[in-house]
């Protein structure tokens, strides 16, 4: 009696281990499974973009940007004259109503490297009527075409050549109405796992890495955008940050003022009621619903 007890227990527990054996084989199938889906994902949207640069290149030869070269070889720079603030100086107030004395400013000049987009902005003209311009920050993946389309929501699942995929494409928000000529143009991008699309912004969290990379190059039909950087720091969807109308030029500096403050390290960059900017933005893919920004000057227009 007891023998066929023990057979029956041995049965049953045999049981059991082929159960949790079935589970956890179907469990590695379904993430294997999710594992390669990402894999294919993140291959196609590099691919895909990929092809791009190369339809954009055409016949040329070389890469699609690359630092423009003077006949001794050297990296070719432009001469810009930049307001800045004095090392020292007093933070300047950024809500009306403090009290702290204004910051120095000087005036300066800087030879910012130049790079050469070595593309046709037509053809990608031509290939997605959305184009825009081709957006490069050096030392990052940043490197690709831009969009805008009648909302924010057709590119964030459609890459520039009309691919579904969860990269999607780097965006304008569709309020801007005069495109990169506007008082503060919003450009979006996804923060994708593999270090594609706008997931690079985060390297401006070093200052260090700032100091060594504080431009950002955009390429159009009609020539060479070269931006600094003047804040970086994290923020809500629904913040302040996303501003793109000012009624007069106080608001647009109190707005600069703001963003400046918030920060996380200083850049004794100057913006005055006439300057131009940028909003980079992305997700930090943490658990609240934050973004990153990253906003630059515009310092140089070809």
């Amino acid at each position: 009696m007891s023998g066929k007890k023990r057979g029956a227990g041995r049965r049953k527990r045999n049981l059991v281990y082929d159960a949790i054996l079935l589970i956890a084989l179907v469990v590695f199938l379904f993430c294997a499974y999710k594992l390669i889906g990402i894999y294919l994902d993140y291959k196609e949207a590099s691919d895909t973009y990929s092809e791009v640069e190369r339809e954009a290149m055409g016949d040329a030869q070389g890469p699609l940007i690359a630092p423009e070269t003077e006949a001794s070889g050297q990296t070719s720079t432009v001469k810009v004259k930049k307001t800045v603030v004095k090392p020292g100086s007093t933070r300047a107030a950024s809500e009306p109503g403090e009290t702290e004395a204004p910051e120095e400013t000087e005036v300066v000049e800087e030879e910012i490297p130049v790079y050469t987009f070595n593309g046709d902005p037509a053809a990608l003209k031509r290939k997605n009527k959305d184009f825009i311009g081709w957006i490069y920050v050096p030392g990052t993946r940043i490197n690709y075409p831009m969009v805008q389309a009648a909302d924010n929501d057709y590119y964030l699942r459609l890459t520039f050549d009309g691919v579904y995929n969860r990269a999607g494409s780097i965006f304008m928000d569709y309020l801007i109405r005069d495109g990169l000529d506007d008082k503060n143009p919003i450009i979006y991008g996804h923060n994708r796992k593999d270090g594609s699309m706008f997931a690079s912004l985060k390297k401006y969290q070093d200052r260090k890495f700032y100091e060594s990379h504080p431009y950002i190059y955009i390429f159009t039909e009609e020539g060479t955008r070269i931006y600094e950087v003047f804040s970086v720091y994290v923020t809500l969807p629904d913040s302040d940050t996303y501003t793109y109308y000012f009624q007069d030029d106080d608001q647009f500096l109190r707005y600069a003022a703001k963003m400046q403050s918030q920060s996380i390290f200083r850049t004794g960059v100057v913006i005055g009621a006439e300057d131009q900017i940028i909003t980079l933005s992305t997700c930090t893919n943490r658990e609240a619903d934050t973004r990153f920004v990253v906003q630059a000057k515009r310092v140089y227009l070809e």
